[in-house]
């Protein structure tokens, strides 16, 4: 019925990105159609390249032209996703965190500003140690 594993992959997503059941409502029919074609879209334009010929290195794919592109604003901060894996990972935690996504994402924002400002502040403090030592000798 198909030509290569490729040409069933592709169809599978196809369906995919096309299935209509009684079962599903809108909105969860909506987002898997809309997964799927981009899913679809990424797959075909590779496979047409010859960039992906074995199944395994579907999970291994981390930018290609058809990457998901979209960013998230948390406050004055803004995480891009760029990548299948990372927008897996966006995924999982948004779901897991539901509305607190934003919040933690703002507070890991914030720990790494003050990490960094804590660092910089080390460091001034022992280049002053150091130069008072040395003027008192």
């Amino acid at each position: 019925e198909y030509g290569q594993p490729d040409d069933y992959l592709l169809k599978l997503l196809q369906c995919k990105a096309s299935e209509s059941v009684k079962y599903k409502g809108k909105k969860e029919k909506r987002l898997q159609r809309a997964t799927f074609r981009e899913i679809y879209n990424s797959f075909e334009v590779n496979l047409k390249k010859k960039l992906i010929t074995d199944y395994v290195k579907i999970f291994f794919i981390f930018k290609t032209e058809t990457s998901p592109q979209f960013e998230v604003k948390f406050g004055r901060e803004t995480l891009e996703i760029n990548t299948w894996i990372r927008r897996l990972h966006y995924n999982i935690f948004s779901r897991l965190l539901g509305t607190g996504m934003n919040t933690h994402l703002k507070q890991l924002a914030n720990k790494a500003a003050f990490k960094s400002r804590t660092q910089t502040l080390k460091k001034i403090r022992e280049n002053k140690h150091i130069r008072s030592y040395h003027d008192e000798d």
